[in-house]
């Protein structure tokens, strides 16, 4: 086996290692750097707990590198001090997003919102001096926790747990085993079995990956250029071939492989993510992995191996028929819709039969509705607006925005028509926007006017007197009323003017 001293194992380990450092910090990620940094100090530790010990030439050269990589990224502003004086409002951002989910959670323990549902909910939760409706609690833990119920997070927690001790049981005994005159840390390769070579399988795997990203990227909304693939073809090459002697006498500690997952699960703990394939498929690979690398090779019968292929095959055409089609129709065709605004009805018509559970292109195709009205309005057109997004909110009945653009377009056929009908069903859609969104204060000022217009001024001066004083404390300036709305609210929170007595 190679030892870590031999400069074939440690120098493109560390170029390897610069590079991912200068994304690291392009990213600005705090979560990210911190625990890249826990992840090095205890990969460090296990070494040393291992009976081995660096050389000082890698020691320097690592030092250097992220010297010169922190130098350079501060003098091009990529790194400033924001990142470290923000770093207690970005925390306490997160500590806002954390209790208003663990309110979430508590109201819906056992299954959740559902997926893909999380902000919809969260603006019911969502606290007065919060800055922002976030899409995720940027928790990992939470969101399963939020989105799929208690059984999956303690489904997940499990894993975790069970994953953890198999690793530490393997690493006592590989300590146990190993001789003190091994001066690497790693263990030396286990040898493959004799019915596979592993190395030439998993290389052709990878490099067939991206012929099939090619091949299938149109199916997705940003599919792959050919540019983009023939650049990762080629950054995959330098990286494997200047790898390929650990790759072929190396060897890779199931401890090692742990300590990735566990960097980005710390990560995650303050950061969003664990919802999107790339993030979560890295974390099961690592997993899957650690425990290959744990476990004794077994060779599959045929009955066994068709079977797993069989079912492989069918969940796989299950997923890809009732969800990744459906959605990528639906995608491709609000695409469509874009580019050919001329043709846009006829796409978003597309989309929505494509997806029939997605609201988006309900919500669209009522704004088209809308513009026809502004051009020739009619009772009618009108209609159709409010039946779509009728269809638009029962599909997402949480969702608040929906309610108030139902609003703002009720409110605006009353100011040019003069109906009255509008205007009921404007201050109704406020009301039920606010049901959903209680901390949005721009609708509730909406609403205070709209009540002021139907003549209901004890009410109208109440919602008036909230959303003044929410705009007043919060300390966001985004979310602060414009001030023609204050001048218009503020006589209606003075409440309405006594009638003298005769």
């Amino acid at each position: 086996a190679l030892r870590l001293r031999d400069p074939r194992v440690w120098a493109p380990a560390v170029a390897c290692a610069a590079i991912i450092l200068v994304c690291l910090i392009l990213t600005k990620s705090r979560a990210g750097i911190l625990a890249s940094a826990m992840g090095a100090f205890l990969l460090a530790a296990w070494t040393a707990a291992a009976g081995s010990r660096l050389s000082r030439r890698i020691v320097a050269v690592a030092v250097t590198c992220v010297v010169v990589v922190v130098a350079a990224a501060a003098t091009v502003g990529a790194l400033d001090r924001e990142m470290l004086t923000e770093a207690g409002k970005s925390l306490g951002y997160r500590l806002q997003y954390w209790q208003a989910t663990a309110e979430m959670i508590r109201e819906r323990p056992w299954f959740g919102c559902g997926p893909g549902q999380f902000q919809s909910y969260y603006t019911q939760y969502k606290l007065p001096e919060a800055s922002e409706t976030v899409a995720d609690p940027h928790n990992f833990l939470m969101e399963i926790w939020a989105t799929a119920g208690t059984p999956a997070a303690l489904a997940l927690l499990a894993v975790i747990g069970i994953v953890a001790w198999h690793v530490l049981r393997d690493s006592q005994r590989t300590s146990e085993r190993q001789s003190p005159e091994n001066a690497s840390g790693f263990p030396s390769r286990v040898a493959a079995p004799p019915f596979i070579d592993a190395t030439r399988h998993i290389l052709a795997g990878g490099a067939g990956g991206f012929l099939l990203a090619l091949l299938f990227g149109p199916l997705a909304t940003v599919p792959l250029g050919l540019a983009a693939c023939m650049g990762g073809v080629a950054v995959a090459a330098i990286v494997v071939a200047s790898l390929y002697p650990w790759i072929v006498r190396g060897a890779m500690p199931a401890v090692v492989l742990a300590l990735a997952a566990a960097v980005l699960l710390v990560n995650l703990l303050a950061g969003g993510g664990i919802n999107f394939a790339g993030v979560a498929g890295s974390l099961w690979l690592l997993t899957a992995l650690c425990m290959a690398t744990i476990e004794r090779w077994r060779k599959l019968t045929t009955l066994p191996a068709v079977a797993l292929l069989a079912v492989t095959a069918m969940l796989s055409g299950a997923f890809y028929l009732t969800v990744y089609q459906p959605a990528m129709a639906c995608n491709l065709a609000m695409d469509r819709a874009d580019i050919e605004p001329e043709r846009s009805e006829f796409y978003l018509r597309a989309a929505a039969v494509a997806d029939p559970f997605n609201a988006e292109p309900i919500n669209r195709l009522a704004m088209v509705e809308w513009s026809g009205w502004q051009r020739h309005p009619s009772d009618a057109a009108l209609d159709r607006v409010v039946a779509l997004l009728n269809e638009a909110m029962r599909l997402d009945p949480h969702a608040a925005a929906t309610a108030e653009m139902k609003g703002d377009i009720c409110r605006e056929v009353y100011r040019r028509t003069g109906a009255i009908a509008p205007l009921g069903l404007a201050a109704q859609s406020y009301e039920h926007a606010l049901e959903l969104f209680p901390t949005n204060i721009l609708c509730r000022a909406k609403w205070a006017l709209v009540l002021a217009e139907t003549g209901q001024a004890q009410q109208a001066a109440v919602a008036a007197a909230a959303a003044l004083s929410a705009s007043t404390a919060t300390p966001h300036a985004d979310q602060k009323l414009p001030e023609d709305i204050v001048a218009q609210l503020e006589p209606l929170a003075a409440g309405p003017a006594e009638t003298p007595p005769n």
